[in-house]
């Protein structure tokens, strides 16, 4: 008898009182969802309990499931139940592989929403790349005074932060984060605004006639925008005395 076999056959004292419903929702590179429970027909839904991810009829991750959920609340459940599992990397094996999620509350099966089902059979493949599923927007304004400019813009998520990877002249230079506000940015309809980013450049960059910029999402090889810029030096400034 398997693991998911042997916790449906047991009968966990105490628990006869307790409600539990939730779903899978996703599953690419890592498998999303919520879980809810209640204990007694008049007592509130709640959420912050745990998930066992279980491959093959063996238990490999377990995950909080405390994320907020305000869709979920708005259907009468708890807001803090949902949860993202990571599937480990070596089971990321393009096979296909039994998947089910188990409540922590009594170690029941999370049904998937798609079909409905109580246990999936998935192949497990690497997800396309972040730039290939958001319409990343960005540009690189100008490198003046050693300073570079520009912004990056997620329009899925108007209001978030963009951590990114920049290069010149394919060496990278360093990780940054968007977050400086521009009211131009925000005229043209793009969140609060703060997405633009600055940094200053390494000397033999700024001397250059031309560099080649190019800005990558976190953890990708693959860059999403790219920009030849002339670096502009300004006139020295002389204090009378």
């Amino acid at each position: 008898m398997n693991v998911g076999d042997r916790l449906d056959a047991v009968e966990l004292d105490g628990l006869g009182d307790y409600a539990v419903e939730g779903y899978v929702e996703t599953v690419d590179g890592k498998i999303s969802g919520w879980v809810s429970f209640q204990k007694g027909d008049d007592s509130k839904w709640q959420g912050g309990t745990d998930v066992w991810l279980i491959v093959d009829d063996v238990p490999v991750e377990r995950a909080a499931a405390n994320l907020d959920r305000p869709d979920v609340a708005a259907a009468g459940y708890a807001s803090n139940c949902g949860f993202v599992v990571q599937i480990p990397l070596d089971l990321i094996d393009g096979a296909v592989h039994k998947i089910e999620l188990r409540s922590g509350i009594d170690g029941k099966r999370l049904p998937f929403l798609e079909g409905d089902c109580l246990e999936l059979k998935h192949r497990l493949t690497h997800p396309a790349p972040i730039s290939a599923l958001l319409p990343i927007q960005a540009r690189v304004d100008a490198i003046e005074n050693g300073m570079i400019t520009g912004w990056v813009y997620d329009p899925s998520a108007v209001n978030r932060s963009v951590h990114f990877n920049l290069s010149i002249n394919e060496r990278q230079i360093c990780g940054l984060t968007t977050g400086l506000y521009r009211e131009d940015l925000e005229k043209a309809g793009m969140g609060n605004g703060r997405h633009g980013f600055r940094l200053a450049l390494p000397y033999d960059h700024i001397a250059s006639e031309s560099v080649n910029v190019r800005l990558y999402l976190d953890g990708e090889t693959t860059h999403f925008y790219e920009r030849k810029v002339s670096p502009k030096i300004g006139e020295p400034t002389f204090h009378r005395r």
